[in-house]
């Protein structure tokens, strides 16, 4: 006779961005409204928004109604997105070091040097 399996399911949360209020800025930047203005789109109060600005996360109805304004306005990709492209790149730049990031992009001295060493080979 063939057992059975207990397979054990636990519900995983889904991460929340640590950083919501760099997206939460960027969708108001973007928007072209003031804080209180974003707000009163939401359906939430003004103080709402100052705390997720300060770190607290909103509930999922009020994740919804951000999600659902954004969408609106063609602006969900502030939301998406966790930093801006340049920013990354600034990052990655001092990770590795400018001329190495460079190469690794695929411009600057260091990707210059490595073909021509490589055709004289």
């Amino acid at each position: 006779m063939i057992q059975a399996r207990a397979y054990d399911y636990r519900p995983t949360g889904a991460r929340f961005p640590d950083d919501f209020p760099q997206r939460l800025e960027r969708l108001r930047a973007a928007s072209g409204l003031t804080w209180r203005r974003l707000a009163r789109e939401l359906g939430v109060g003004v103080r709402s928004l100052y705390r997720w600005r300060a770190g607290t996360r909103p509930d999922a109805a009020h994740m919804l109604a951000i999600v659902e304004f954004a969408t609106e306005r063609e602006l969900l990709q502030c939301l998406l997105t966790g930093t801006d492209e340049g920013e990354a790149d600034e990052r990655q730049a001092r990770l590795f070091g400018e001329d190495v990031w460079a190469g690794l992009c695929g411009g600057g001295a260091a990707s210059d040097g490595a073909q021509d060493t490589r055709r004289a080979a």
